[in-house]
């Protein structure tokens, strides 16, 4: 079996250990801080310089999109005006400016004059309509870059503190690990205590942490014994025999008699017995 003390150290010597760890560990802490002040220091200066251009280049971007927008209406109604002009429109036959038959023969509907005025609006502004684009993504480079330097600044400010963190997590793993062969002893007696404490709620209220209570696999002799188990109300035990003598078991019967006590949602008898071997 692997020694999980090897040094056979004390509790003193445990603590001592720590100790000297926690000292060095606090001086990579610090060395590491030293060195990461004077890249935040230059980091910062960048993300400023960033800033300051996206803020800029927002504004000319807004500008640049509102002008558009402007220049984009007066071409609309420009193509509006020319397609009318060289064909028959829905109005002039509805007027009576034109037959049903001249219509049909040179007029233009709603839906055909709309999809050629934007047909001939996007390619008119198709220059105009990259360079407001080419803005947007100089932005968005422009902000990837923001953010990039961003996490750099943070991850060095950081870093020392996650050293400290990482640091003390070994540290904690490694006297876990050695307190292992000194406290062996220490989940055994947790466990035992939490099933005692089970079952003083079920003898001094009648109630359980959880779930009931079991006496698993024994013999119809010792499940009469049952009666004699504090664990048991007094109150249930008329019941607990009356089920035992209507059970012709031999020697070789085995059972499991589970307590049901109140609150734990048992739809049936409190005491329930189960045949598990005759």
């Amino acid at each position: 079996m692997k020694n999980k003390n090897p040094a056979n150290l004390s509790a003193a010597g445990l603590v001592e250990m720590a100790k000297e760890n926690h000292r060095k560990i606090m001086e990579e802490a610090s060395k590491k801080e030293e060195e990461h002040k004077k890249r935040v220091a230059a980091l910062t200066e960048k993300e400023k310089e960033l800033t300051a251009k996206i803020k800029a280049g927002k504004e000319q971007y807004e500008k640049m999109k509102n002008d558009f927008e402007a220049l984009e209406k007066e071409q609309r109604e420009a193509n509006l005006a020319e397609i009318k002009k060289s064909g028959f429109t829905t109005d002039d036959v509805k007027s009576g400016k034109i037959n049903i038959n001249q219509f049909h023969a040179q007029g233009i509907s709603d839906d055909e004059i709309k999809k050629e005025v934007l047909a001939r609006t996007l390619e008119t502004l198709e220059k105009s309509s990259d360079a407001v684009r080419e803005k947007g993504e100089e932005i968005t480079r422009l902000e990837f870059e923001l953010y990039g330097t961003q996490s750099d600044i943070y991850h060095l400010m950081t870093y020392p503190v996650n050293l400290l963190k990482q640091s003390y997590r070994r540290l904690s793993d490694m006297l876990d690990f050695q307190l292992e062969g000194m406290s062996k002893d220490y989940p055994v007696a947790q466990s035992l205590k939490i099933q005692k404490e089970h079952q003083l709620m079920l003898i001094e209220k009648g109630v359980a942490v959880s779930g009931g209570y079991a006496w698993r696999n024994i013999s119809l002799r010792e499940a009469y014994k049952v009666r004699l188990d504090p664990i048991l109300q007094k109150k249930h035990i008329p019941m607990l025999i009356e089920k035992l003598d209507g059970i012709e078991g031999t020697e070789t019967t085995r059972m499991t008699i589970t307590f049901h006590p109140a609150g734990s949602f048992w739809p049936g008898d409190p005491i329930e017995i189960m045949i598990e071997k005759e």
